[in-house]
């Protein structure tokens, strides 16, 4: 899934720590439980979708809140 795409779904994000391990945590408000890290923004929506896609999880269409 293309970034453009991801970034039609609702989330939030929020900076860790260092002794978190640095980079960012995203939750999708779209998706129950699906929480993901990375670098960059963009790295951790790809993380959550490709996660997904690896446990054959339905991927639901963004849901305007």
């Amino acid at each position: 899934m293309k970034i453009e795409e991801l970034k039609k779904y609702s989330f939030t994000t929020r900076p860790l720590t260092p002794e978190e391990g640095g980079g960012i945590l995203i939750k999708f408000l779209d998706f129950n439980n699906c929480f993901s890290d990375g670098e960059t923004i963009e790295e951790a929506l790809n993380d959550c979708i490709e996660s997904m896609k690896a446990w054959n999880m339905n991927i639901p269409e963004p849901f305007s809140y």
